[in-house]
């Protein structure tokens, strides 16, 4: 399996950061610099969602893309077969 190591460490990061909702202020951060870094320019709305725009350079229509960083509450803790905020990489598959 051919897997992009930028990807797998962005997800892992992503994972590690717990984000239930109602409690995003920490992602959402590192998410603006994430972009900011990328060459985006970013603004966090009073809402407490993120927007990135990024400018191609060429006319033409615009794509945007719209995702959820919220997750639902882990549980029990103790049900998890690995702890659910790891982001490691085990038998080809990121956990958590």
């Amino acid at each position: 399996m051919i897997m992009d190591n930028d990807a797998i460490r962005l997800a892992s990061s992503l994972i590690r950061i717990p984000s239930v909702t109602g409690s995003e202020g920490e992602i959402i951060s590192f998410l603006d610099s994430y972009l900011a870094d990328a060459g985006f320019s970013t603004e966090i709305l009073p809402s407490g969602s993120l927007i990135g725009i990024i400018d191609g350079g060429m006319p033409g229509p615009t794509t945007v893309l719209d995702g959820h960083i919220d997750t639902v509450g882990i549980g029990d803790e103790s049900e998890w077969s690995f702890p659910p905020f790891a982001g490691d990489v085990a038998d080809g598959m990121i956990r958590g």
